[in-house]
């Protein structure tokens, strides 16, 4: 776009240089040349809204253009590529200074603007000044600059009740739309009561119609953000000599540092000026711009509140246009009568100028069509790997689930295994000591019949030798014999209740083994049972993962069943 651009102008600087050998003109432009010179700026101004990367720097002589030398206002962009930002207090080459005498600092002024030179400010303290009705604060400098104490003023002076704007610091050789993006991502909508302040004083490496275009392009961007006409600071020999007559009707902040006030051209009319950098005002200990309201503006001129776009009060385009409707004002020459020879070859001029405006225009347009159409298929092959991107993640999800479901099912058969394992040993330490109880005590049992059955024999035997005692003793056979009668008969009772008492042993022995019996196939069954049912959990699970979920009744039958069974 550059390059159709340089063509268009180098083919327009030809064709002009034709007309003028062909037909002599006067060293001033005839009256209806003045809105004709418009249109073209216009027309280059609207081509250059579409800027896709900035003008290009390039070397430039030495001029007389004089931009304000404020060095308050420009700082080093500390992330800045382009090394021509990196010396934002050195005087730009072919830059002068502000128009600047020794001027007495007086008491009218109605206020400041600061950065970082002036450190740390008590707010507290300024506001206490009953002349202070506004202060702008520096944000921003090129595409990524940030004053470091923009923040800190900017809260501290809403907390004092002072009125605050934000300004930004414009850098030749980057991005506008850099810019404009740096300022706005830092200086968001509500966070100040002025109108957004642009400070334009350097155009190194651009030509006057660069700069313009530039300037152009980021007020319009941030009048359609913040929703009202920011102002321009610059110097008055700045704005005379370089902006002229396309920004007279933005309000203007300029710089010029004398006693008298400043005078602007093509009729403009400035707000406010700043007629010193050498003021003092308490809570700030170093030197700060000062600056007061021209004859019948206010703070009202410069609140974003009072200046929305639908009730913005035109001043300076008013003035410009009255200048424009009075001849007698525009010092020209009468044009000179033409021959029809000199009319035909203007004429086909002016068809050949047409023709390359449609040229180019037509080439823009292609270029346009072309970058967007580019633009369209990056973004559709991004979504495209976005859309990729994502199925991956997907499908890597679902494995990661799969894997985690099998592992899960893994440590549940574990588990499960190791409860059957350790049910089986605690049941079989169980059986183990049952049978070394059952054991002992049947041991016990016979050593205690044994016992009993010892002592009934000695008994008898006691008894059958006391018997025999007596007898002897008394020799009555007859007496003897029934003795001996009566310990049979007591011992034949003795067997008889021993040989009763080892049958009812065994037979709550022969009981207990049946209950044991018993009690170890419902054991038995309620495992099998138990098996039968994780079973039927797991195959619902991975029935689960490819099929609806069926229902549990089948299971409860079968449980209820073996219930049943059991029962």
């Amino acid at each position: 776009m550059r390059c159709l651009l340089n063509i268009f102008i180098a083919i327009m600087v030809a064709l002009s240089g034709v007309a003028s050998f062909a037909a002599p003109v006067t060293e001033t432009p005839s009256i209806a040349s003045v809105p004709e010179q418009k249109t073209q700026d216009d027309a280059k101004t609207n081509e250059q809204k579409r800027e896709v990367p900035p003008p290009k720097p390039k070397e430039t002589k030495k001029n007389p253009e004089v931009p304000p030398r404020n060095k308050d206002k420009a700082e080093m962009p500390t992330e800045n590529k382009d090394a021509k930002d990196n010396k934002p207090d050195e005087k730009p080459a072919g830059q002068g200074n502000v128009e600047k005498v020794n001027v007495e600092v007086s008491t009218h002024y109605d206020g400041i603007d600061v950065s970082r030179h002036q450190q740390t400010i008590d707010w507290e303290e300024v506001a206490r000044d009953k002349n202070i009705k506004y202060a702008y604060i520096k944000a921003t400098e090129g595409q990524s600059f940030v004053d470091p104490k923009f923040r800190e003023n900017l809260e501290n002076a809403h907390k004092a009740g002072i009125k605050v704007g934000c300004y930004h610091f414009l850098r030749t050789g980057s991005l506008i739309r850099d810019q404009f993006n740096n300022f706005t991502r830092n200086v968001k909508k509500n966070e100040q009561d002025l109108i957004p302040l642009l400070d334009v004083e350097v155009s190194r490496g651009w030509s006057n119609q660069q700069l313009r275009d530039s300037v152009k392009l980021f007020v319009d961007l941030l009048e359609e953000h913040y929703g009202c006409k920011p102002m321009i600071y610059t110097s008055s020999s700045f704005f005379n000599n370089i902006l002229g007559r396309l920004f007279a009707d933005y309000p203007l902040f300029i710089a010029r540092y004398a006693a008298s006030e400043p005078t602007l051209s093509n009729g403009a009319k400035w707000v406010m000026w700043q007629y010193s950098d050498r003021g003092r005002v308490r809570g700030i200990a170093h030197n700060v711009d000062m600056s007061r309201f021209n004859k019948g503006c206010g703070l009202r001129d410069i609140l974003i509140k009072d200046n929305k776009i639908t009730h913005h009060k035109r001043r300076n385009s008013e003035v410009v246009d009255k200048n424009q409707e009075k001849p007698a004002a525009v010092s020209v020459k009468p044009a000179p009568v033409m021959s029809q020879q000199q009319e035909k070859e203007l004429k086909k001029q002016q068809e050949k100028e047409q023709k390359a405006r449609e040229r180019a225009e037509k080439l823009a347009r292609e270029d346009a069509e072309k970058a967007e159409k580019e633009a369209r298929k990056k973004a559709e092959k991004e979504a495209r790997e976005r859309a990729n991107e994502l199925r991956k993640a997907q499908e890597k999800a679902e494995k990661e689930a799969r894997e985690r479901k099998k592992a899960e099912q893994k440590a549940r058969e574990k588990a499960e295994k190791e409860a059957r394992e350790k049910a089986k040993a605690e049941q079989k330490a169980r059986e183990k000591a049952e049978k070394e109880a059952q054991e002992k005590a049947e041991k016990e049992a016979k050593e205690k019949a044994k016992a009993e059955q010892k002592a009934r024999e000695q008994a008898v035997k006691d008894a059958l030798e006391k018997g025999k005692e007596n007898a002897a003793q008394e020799a009555q056979p007859d007496e003897a014999a029934a003795a001996q009668a009566a310990i049979a008969a007591e011992r034949a009772k003795v067997q008889e209740r021993a040989k009763a008492e080892l049958e009812q042993e065994a037979k709550e022995e022969a009981a207990r083994k049946a209950r044991q019996a018993k009690k170890q196939d419902q054991k038995e069954k309620m495992q099998r049972l138990k098996a039968a049912s994780s079973a039927a959990v797991n195959q619902k699970d991975s029935t689960n993962t490819t099929t609806p979920t069926s229902t549990a009744k089948p299971t409860r039958k079968r449980t209820n069943k073996s219930t049943a069974d059991n029962d």
